[in-house]
């Protein structure tokens, strides 16, 4: 998934700013930037419908409870689940309920995206017809994803995480080899991104929902009674989850403007690079922390701490370990990558990526415990920590540019201090305290 997701999306742009030309190019990342906000509209409901289902499974008569302690089972659940159907009750109680939230968000972001079509129409940036075109493309598509939310949680947490890895693999496939061809056989480039998006979110949704029906026959049905206790148990543990969301605003945005201010507009160029550079990484750990939400939730919700605490060691190591080996290949072939990417070896930004890949293998090792936290319903605590960093990020950025006069190595530090103090120091402290080694009850 991951990786169809990066050489995808490298294709499109390509052949874009090949075909179209420089100004487009920035116009297609900037829309996808700025649409990027209506998947808040999510609610945060996967991770809060794979943590309840999980333990609908669990068979534990305390699922609307997230924050209870833990029962001793046989080490067997480690096994992967079946994939037969999952006729639980509780499991489609928790499905019938997470779609109509999906519904709603889904209502809530085309909503968003129409306000967002009007603010953005005033913009000269947006004015002309391709900017309309890609923004209602890649805005229905992103509904329609919204939409996938629900069916696709049921499959993580009923033992196909491969297979809907694989339809969001495909989707993303769809979508660049559907714009690539169009934009080759003729077609403006923005109908051919926008409506490629529109068709891949469109299979997605239905492959995910014909696997969906499979797993749980139940389904989603209108017969099921609304419990407007569980639908706002599932409501609060989500609205957490996009709170902690919201703060990655109070780092790289909050940083560009930080530099904006108090270095100089030119050193935005310089920092911005390193920027993609670190998203770009981040992504290659994605995988393994969305394959360990919800393995994590099922072992958690049957008993088994001691797993779902070597689950978050080993996932950690592992991470970190990818995440160096491929920040060490990033620093060492940058200038050479930048001078492909952009025509230019971006001395400046070489000068700082060092810096700026620490934070990458620091934070990106970390979303293996985000994963963690989120399965064992420690929503609050993580929200917390993550709104914490991202203020303590803010500050000691402006304090060491301000009054240490660091430049651009002051944003970088502020940004280390902030992710030392969550990843290092919190995070290792908290979950294997909240998750014992042995077989007593962690705290609740």
């Amino acid at each position: 998934m991951t990786g169809a997701r990066i050489v995808g999306l490298l294709a499109i742009t390509a052949v874009v700013y090949r075909q179209a030309g420089k100004d487009q190019f920035g116009l297609l990342f900037l829309v996808l930037t700025t649409i990027g906000i209506l998947e808040y509209a999510s609610l945060g409901l996967s991770p809060a419908m794979i943590h309840f289902a999980a333990k609908a499974r669990a068979g534990r008569p305390d699922a609307l409870d997230s924050s209870v302690d833990l029962l001793p089972v046989d080490s067997s659940i480690l096994q992967y689940e079946s994939l037969a159907a999952d006729s639980s009750p509780g499991v489609a109680r928790v499905y019938a309920h997470g779609f109509r939230l999906g519904v709603f968000s889904a209502i809530l972001a085309a909503v968003g995206l129409a306000v967002l079509e009007w603010l953005m129409g005033s913009h000269s940036i947006f004015c002309g017809a391709a900017a309309r075109v890609l923004v209602g493309g890649i805005g229905a598509g992103t509904v329609l994803r919204l939409l996938a939310e629900a069916p696709g949680a049921i499959l993580q947490t009923t033992g196909r995480i491969a297979a809907d890895n694989l339809l969001q693999g495909g989707a993303e496939i769809v979508w660049a080899v559907g714009s690539i061809t169009a934009m080759l056989i003729g077609c403006h480039w923005d109908r051919s991104v926008g409506g490629a998006f529109v068709l891949a979110s469109a299979l997605l949704l239905a492959a995910r929902l014909i696997l969906a029906r499979r797993a749980v026959p139940a389904g989603p049905g209108g017969r099921t009674a609304i419990d407007w206790r569980f639908a706002c148990q599932l409501l609060r543990f989500g609205l957490l989850v996009v709170a902690a969301q919201l703060a990655d605003y109070l780092y790289a945005p909050t940083d560009l403007i930080l530099i904006d201010r108090l270095i100089g507009r030119g050193s935005v160029a310089d920092y911005a690079p390193g920027v993609q550079v670190d998203s770009a990484l981040l992504l290659l750990v994605a995988a393994v922390a969305s394959v360990l939400l919800p393995r994590t939730a099922l072992v958690h919700a049957r008993g088994n701490a001691a797993a779902a605490r070597r689950y978050y060691v080993r996932g950690t190591l592992a991470t970190a370990g990818l995440l160096m080996v491929a920040a060490g290949s990033a620093i060492a072939f940058a200038p050479m990558a930048f001078r492909i990417w952009l025509g230019d070896p971006m001395p400046a930004t070489v000068a700082i990526l060092p810096l700026m890949l620490i934070n990458t293998v620091i934070g990106g090792s970390g979303a293996v415990g985000r994963s963690v936290l989120l399965a064992i319903g420690k929503v609050r605590a993580f929200t917390v920590s993550v709104l914490a960093a991202g203020v303590i990020n803010v500050v000691t950025a402006y304090v060491f540019v301000v009054y240490a006069h660091m430049g651009l190595r002051g944003i970088v530090f502020g940004t280390i201090v902030a992710v030392v103090a969550r990843c290092v120091l919190w995070m290792p402290w908290y979950i294997l305290r909240s998750l014992p080694s042995g077989n007593q009850k962690s705290p609740a």
